[in-house]
Order: C-alpha cells, then structure tokens, then sequence
C-alpha cells in the first residue's frame, strides 16, 4: 500500500470510488500518540490513517469512532466501534489503522481495499486549539 508523504490525502476504493474526502495522515510519533485527541469529532467524509500502527485508543476523547484495520495491501481486516475511554484490539495481520466517524466503516465488505492518494492544493491538516488560539479545533 501506498502511504502519500503528505498530511492529507483521499481514501478511495479499487474502482476510484470516495469513501473519504480528507484523511489526515498521522505520519510522526506524537501525532499517532495523540491520535484525533486535538480534535473535534469527525464530520462524515473525514478520517484519519495511522501508518504502521496496530492498535489505538479513545482515552481522552469525547466521541465514538470506527476503527478500521488494514493489512499492509490496505486490505480491511476487522471494524469495531470503540466507545471513549477504550483500548482497541490488537491485531498481528494489521499494518495500519483507519479512524472514522461511528457508523462509517461498518458496510464495507471485509477484505475491501482502501487506497489512498494526496489531495492536490492543500499541506496541511485543519487548524487544532493551538493554532486558532481559541481553545477548540477547527475543521
């Protein structure tokens, strides 16, 4: 699976349709430590990819989110909906991980393949609490 080098990129299927318009993509330590933390729920169409990364957490959220696991194809393995304040599952096939809004994720077929491409015209994620200066994020 390709993993653009930019922070945000589109999830497509194998036949170029959108399951998402904007997926940030958590490239360094810190951001897949924080994970979606510093922001606000997701809106539909957005996500986030972790790289390289086989379970997750919703300690300190205030939302419910799908949680996607893919081999290193980009495969869907698995889906769960993981309630605040839950440590995900542990997967050995897993080689990334897809945060979604609740319900998102729960239709796609197992095995589907998720491929990602850079979206053209923007470098950078939305705005979080310490770039606004007003204590939310904003998407």
């Amino acid at each position: 699976m390709n993993i653009p080098r930019e922070p945000l990129a589109r999830a497509l299927t194998e036949n170029d349709e959108v399951l998402f318009n904007r997926v940030i993509i958590a490239h360094s330590f810190w951001q897949k430590l924080f994970g979606l933390l510093p922001y606000p729920p997701l809106q539909p169409g957005e996500a986030m990819l972790l790289p390289y990364t086989r379970r997750v957490h919703t300690f300190g959220m205030r939302f419910h989110i799908d949680v996607g696991y893919l081999d290193k194809e980009g495969r869907l393995l698995y889906v769960e909906t993981l309630p605040p304040q839950r440590l995900g599952s542990f997967l050995r096939a897993a080689a990334h991980v897809l945060e979604a809004p609740k319900g998102s994720l729960e239709n796609l077929p197992p095995r589907s393949r998720i491929l990602f491409a850079p979206l053209q015209g923007e470098t950078t994620p939305r705005e979080t609490k310490s770039q606004t200066g007003s204590g939310v994020a904003s998407r």
